[in-house]
């Protein structure tokens, strides 16, 4: 940006006519959907989508002591891009006049105390939580409840679990597994019903709710299943094969081993996905598309670790998958204890151990809202479990590396996102970074509460 600039872009904010160096503005648009950020400073709209970048926009009059209003941004030309929203672009002029040329680095100072880079013991806690994680579990698995039992797949064979969508083109005369089939991102995507193809009854444990998006036999294949139930990381000693006088039986040829989890309290049936399919399922797949060895290559390239997608409000977040323990309902009562944090709203019995459970809508300023489809995500912060809730799990989603950014740096407090994505409708997700989703002495209060609730 020249020194002494000689053109200059005026706007309206604030109630006044005011103006910037022509030259520091790269664009002006109409303002995007935004995506809120909790916790970040008062002058701070959200993150709009501008030309496939997350953008922090900035009110000019909120930042001047009004209220934010306007539908018009003017991206500034920065290495680090900043939107400011106001009521009406006016127009280029020669010289400013009378007009106030407002000061673009006060401004941006004023609203976004620069988040400082992590700490070398945020950084060493990180690394420390994933090398633990990467030593102890060798076998990733995405477990899900069909027929009233839980069955699992490897993680590296599902692409995405999607709600069932509300329309499925029926066929006529085919097995009663076969549910029919969807649009799916530009393909045909079969949906078969896992209970029945299990020989297992549909009537039990409920209808279908989510799809499962695997490849088996190099066909993207959609299982409809009761619900998902947890992202796991098992140790290989805690897999069995099946038995081989149970394997004989057709059925229980589609089960390749059994997950031993909590002591062997917990038995998971883990699926052999190319024995799930009968010749006579064969014939009701669409044709197999050649790929070639550079397709198959870009897609490696491109994709990355798998992403939990809840909702909050009207917002989407994301959280690593492998640092999801379980999902499940939020208990209708929780209890209550004298001693708790204020930010934990009671404990749950999870299978004879106490969770604490905190309402991360809260925590991020969220409106409550009445709904049924609440769950609580229980998240393993190292030795440590809690459950927060979410107002509802909506998919798991691989990302593209190509959709994943850091997220702008905008204050200390918001460093709990440490990245964006940009999903297929236009919309901006946060993703969390789960060591941050408490502070350590939060952490140290839970682990105290878990510890005091165990020997009580």
């Amino acid at each position: 940006m020249a020194e002494n600039p000689s053109r200059f872009l005026t706007f309206r904010a604030a109630g006044r006519l005011q103006a910037l160096p022509a030259d520091s503005v790269r664009e002006v648009m109409k303002l995007p959907a935004t995506t809120r950020v909790p916790h970040a400073p008062a002058g701070m709209i959200g993150l709009g989508n501008v030309r496939g970048t997350a953008v922090p926009i900035l009110s000019v009059s909120v930042l001047q002591g009004g209220t934010a209003s306007g539908d018009r941004i003017m991206v500034l030309d920065r290495a680090d891009p900043i939107a400011l929203l106001v009521d009406e672009v006016r127009e280029v002029v020669d010289r400013k006049g009378r007009t106030k040329a407002l000061d673009i680095e006060a401004l941006v100072g004023l609203a976004l105390r620069q988040a400082p880079a992590r700490t070398a013991a945020t950084r060493a806690r990180m690394i420390a939580t994933k090398e633990q994680a990467s030593e102890a579990a060798t076998l990733d698995l995405i477990s899900f409840v069909a027929g009233g039992q839980e069955f699992a797949l490897p993680l590296d064979q599902v692409s995405e679990v999607v709600a069932v969508p509300a329309e499925i083109s029926r066929l006529p005369d085919v097995d009663r597994a076969v549910l029919g089939t969807v649009e799916h991102r530009g393909e045909l995507l079969p949906i078969l019903v896992l209970a029945p193809l299990l020989g297992l009854s549909e009537d039990v444990g409920g209808r279908p709710t989510r799809i499962v998006v695997a490849t088996m036999r190099g066909h993207r294949i959609g299982l409809a299943v009761t619900s998902m139930r947890s992202v796991l990381a098992v140790d290989e000693a805690d897999v069995d094969p099946v038995p081989t006088v149970i394997a004989r039986r057709a059925s229980e040829a589609r089960i390749q081993a059994i997950a031993r989890l909590e002591g062997g309290r917990r038995l998971i049936s883990i699926l052999a996905a190319d024995q799930l399919f009968t010749e006579a399922l064969m014939t009701h797949m669409p044709e197999r598309r050649d790929e070639r060895p550079e397709d198959v290559a870009e897609m490696a390239t491109e994709a990355t670790e798998p992403f939990l997608i809840v909702r909050l409000g009207t917002q989407n977040f994301g959280l690593p998958a492998m640092a999801v323990d379980e999902i499940v309902r939020v208990p209708d009562v929780l209890t209550r204890l004298p001693k708790a944090p204020g930010f934990v709203e009671g404990v749950m019995n999870l299978r004879g151990h106490a969770i604490p459970v905190i309402d991360q809508r809260r925590r991020f300023g969220e409106t409550e809202q009445a709904d049924t489809r609440r769950r609580a995500v229980v998240v393993r912060l190292r030795s440590l479990k809690a459950a927060f809730i979410v107002d509802e799990v909506t998919e798991i989603r691989r990302l593209e590396a190509s959709s994943v950014s850091p997220a702008p740096s905008i204050s200390d407090e918001t460093r709990l996102f440490d990245r964006t994505a940009m999903m297929p409708d236009g919309s901006i997700a946060l993703l969390i970074e789960p060591a941050e989703l408490l502070d350590g002495t939060e952490r140290d209060l839970l682990t105290a509460l878990q510890t005091d609730t165990a020997t009580s």
